[in-house]
């Protein structure tokens, strides 16, 4: 199961080696050493060539991405033990090799090797085997890092997880069906808030693919280490870990740089790390810049106000001793602007900037894990010349807060944690008047809302085939603004008048439980099944948005929406399981189950209260256009469904390379209890079906994307229906020495479509088409696609 978040330093270095090794036998390392193999492996970036090794020889070998990240290894050619053949891989990267006691190898520092001393046994779970949760690093990542800029798309076909269009680089994640603000998104243990009324600057908008080395998503079963104040489960993102020089080596330089191109919108980007680093000392920088043009959907026609520019730096510091590490974090972002094809405005600019530290120790009686971070944007919004019009809305907002951890083990069975969180978001969100003459409009006036939590958690190995991770917490949210004004003295008074005359200081008083049971009864077979009770309190903007407008709405429905002071937090209830199964050594096939089911109490959703028509003074559709006024309320919901996904070795020839094909499949439904209508933003069947093709350093793909009809829409955002849709995307990359090619072909076919979780058309609102007053809107088309990316 998990050690908690915050604990990847360690696990990385020693539990991803040591414990994992445990139970995952293929062949004994005494009868691995004495088998002679031949071995076809170029000269290729090290991942590569360890993954090439253990696909050519069936041997486990085991590594941290960050590891072994930014080093390269030479060829091996002829007959070899898998410990020669490791030992000329590893040569000369500071890196070695352990055997396990009773399977495979580990590739470790040489600053932690101790010779040929066999790896003990450590009854503990590695990263990689959280029965819970779907991790995503290393050759898998780097496949769909190329060419993207949204980070939130390195999720797309992650079991359970569905994607919703918005800006270039602002999609909204989706967990099983719950999404947004509903999951918790922590980026390098940090969470931050949208501080926008369109959610146009999402957490994972604060960091570039380029940047990420790992990402974890945990579903709505998630341990209640993995915070609170959510019920959508928990995405995890984490960038790389500092790099170290060994004993021997002096001072240790590694960097990577990379390049893409996109032909539909005319997308370039760039990217590129470094660190210098002493055995105890580690200096690193990433930046990443990206921009487009509006993108052009399939059969031709382009899209407007999907144009981005966007760029990211950070540095870090990180020293360590024998028994802990601190990492300093300092970067920002600048977007000059960004535009919202499915909002009725834009980004016209994002400034912000961060500071964050972690601690991680290592003492006798545990672990500790500390954090503390500061996070602050300013945002603006406005309209993009393709849209027209004057409408400056403005946003300052600030998150911050610390965690801490202590991680006990009691016995060889049964470890606790132990820990305290606290995050504070502060928000101004200040609308200033374009003309003269006329006071500025007050959304949110001080907002603040602060969470302080705590929780303790038992995981306890019973056996080796059973063992459970069960937890409470309990969350404590307060919130609170000032007096708010509207444009004018007469204008919106009664409704601003209201709204300063109640208590607006909320208090919510969240308890949270979990409990997770793994059966693992051989090398085959892995099969969870957890239940949960989560809770989450309003947003600023669900509770203190005070005036009914279509100006604040992250849902992207074109709809006028009002916040309500009275919400009550919701309650989600969800039972699920996950099963998975594989062949002995994880190579020839595998195929994972997940169903799930969640109940929400006092589920936040709208109701409708009339209509409005808008004009032309903000650049709407002449003749104005009609939209309806909803406001945010609490019912009653649940929401079902099922993943599936497997892989199959399909051929393996000497001399042509290994054809294997992969799969997934979901079905998700969710309703509201009350009216018996679908939820907003339920994804229709779909699956994806693919050939994926290895040979060397060469590797091939072709895909194909299938979505049925989305006919569940929620009537009362007026959400339209959209067609199904097959689509094709062909992939391939070479690997040679320290470089990486990647080209391919998106939407092979250039078909017409429409994003079924992309929200509307908001350019083409109340025009008579055949899909109704509301055009939803339409996905990107034919696109090629090449990348560069060099190592040293």
């Amino acid at each position: 199961m998990s050690r908690g978040n915050g604990g990847g330093g360690r696990r990385a270095r020693r539990m991803v080696m040591f414990g994992a090794l445990v139970g995952w036998g293929i062949h004994s390392a005494a009868l691995a050493d004495e088998a002679r193999i031949k071995l076809d492996i170029p000269a290729q970036p090290l991942s590569s060539a360890l993954d090439a090794l253990r696909a050519q020889s069936n041997i486990q070998v085991l590594y941290s991405a960050d590891l072994v990240g930014g080093r390269a290894a030479p060829a091996v050619q002829g007959e070899f033990s898998p410990r020669e053949a490791l030992v000329r891989l590893l040569k000369g990267t500071g890196l070695e090799v352990h055997s396990g006691d009773r399977s495979g190898f580990a590739v470790v520092r040489a600053d932690t090797a101790d010779g040929d001393k066999p790896i003990p046994e450590v009854v503990v779970t590695s990263e990689r085997e959280r029965g819970y949760a779907a991790s995503l690093d290393g050759l898998a990542l780097a496949a769909r890092r190329q060419g993207k800029a949204d980070t939130a798309r390195l999720l797309d076909d992650m079991l359970g997880v569905t994607v919703a269009g918005a800006g270039g680089v602002s999609a909204l994640p989706t967990v099983q069906g719950l999404g947004d603000q509903r999951v918790l998104t922590l980026v390098d243990g940090m969470q931050l808030s949208a501080a926008c009324a369109n959610h146009m600057n999402p957490p994972l908008s604060y960091i570039a693919p380029s940047q990420v080395s790992k990402v974890e998503v945990m579903t709505g079963i998630s341990p209640v280490s993995f915070g609170g104040d959510s019920i959508g489960g928990t995405i995890l993102v984490q960038s790389a870990k500092p790099v170290f020089a060994r004993p021997d080596e002096g001072t240790a330089v590694h960097g990577q740089f990379s390049t893409f191109y996109r032909s539909n919108n005319a997308a370039v980007g760039t990217a590129a790390n470094a660190s210098i680093a002493s055995e105890s000392v580690s200096l690193g920088y990433s930046g990443a810049w990206s921009q487009a043009s509006n993108y052009s959907a399939g059969g031709g026609g382009a899209v407007p106000l999907s144009r981005y520019n966007t760029q990211n730096h950070k540095v870090s510091l990180a020293g360590r001793n024998e028994s802990n590490l601190i990492v300093v974090e300092g970067g920002a972002q600048w977007m000059p602007y960004q535009g919202f094809a499915n909002q009725p405005m834009d980004m016209t600019q994002n400034r912000s900037w961060f500071g964050n530290i972690r601690h991680e120790g290592e003492y006798g009686w545990g672990r500790l894990d500390n954090k503390a971070y500061y996070h602050a944007v300013s945002h603006k919004m406005n309209n993009l010349a393709e849209r027209g019009g004057n409408m400056p809305m403005n946003t300052e907002g600030k998150d911050f807060g610390y965690g801490l951890k202590a991680e006990v083990p009691l016995s060889d069975t049964h470890t606790v944690r132990l820990g305290n969180e606290f995050h504070g978001q502060t928000l101004d969100d200040i609308w200033p008047f374009a003309g003269s003459g006329i006071q500025d409009l007050t959304e949110i006036s001080n907002g603040q809302r602060n969470r302080i939590g705590n929780y303790v958690e038992m995981e306890s190995r019973w056996t080796s085939q059973w063992s459970t991770v069960i937890g409470l917490r309990s969350d404590i949210v307060l919130m609170d603004t000032d007096t708010v004004q509207g444009y004018f003295a007469i204008s919106n008074y009664a409704h601003a008048r209201l709204f300063n005359s109640i208590d607006r200081a909320r208090e919510d008083y969240n308890f949270d439980g979990s409990a997770l049971v793994r059966f693992q009864p051989d090398g085959q077979q892995d099969y969870q099944f957890g239940v949960a009770r989560k809770t989450r309190s309003p947003d600023l903007y669900e509770r203190y948005n005070w005036q009914m407008t279509n100006m604040v709405g992250w849902y992207g429905d074109g709809n006028n929406y009002q916040g309500n002071p009275w919400l009550r937090p919701e309650t989600a209830y969800t039972v699920g399981a996950t099963a998975k199964w594989h062949d002995e050594a994880g190579k020839d096939w595998e195929f994972a189950a997940a169903p799930y089911y969640t109940y929400v109490h006092n589920y936040i959703d709208v109701n409708g209260t009339g209509t409005s028509t808008l004009g032309t003074a903000l650049g709407q559709q002449p003749g104005g256009r009609q939209i309806w006024k909803l406001q945010f309320v609490n019912t009653n919901a649940d929401i079902f469904g099922i993943d599936f996904g497997g892989r199959k070795l399909l051929a393996e020839i000497p001399g042509l390379g290994a054809l294997t094909g992969i799969g997934k499949l979901g079905f998700q439904r969710g309703h509201n209890l009350s009216t018996g209508a679908s939820l907003y933003r339920m994804m229709p069947l779909n699956a994806k079906l693919g050939l994926e093709h290895r040979l060397e350093g060469w590797t091939n793909g072709i895909e194909v994307e299938l979505v049925d009809d989305k006919t569940h829409v929620d009537p009362i955002r007026h959400d339209p229906p959209t067609p199904g849709y097959a689509v094709f995307n062909l992939k391939s990359g070479y690997v040679f020495g320290n470089f990486k090619i990647d080209g391919g072909i998106t939407n092979l076919f250039d078909h017409r479509y429409y994003q079924p979780l992309g929200g509307v058309n908001a350019m083409r609102l109340g025009e008579n088409s055949n899909q109704g007053p509301r055009v939803p809107l339409l996905a990107e088309g034919r696109s090629f696609n090449m990348g560069l990316t060099v190592s040293f």
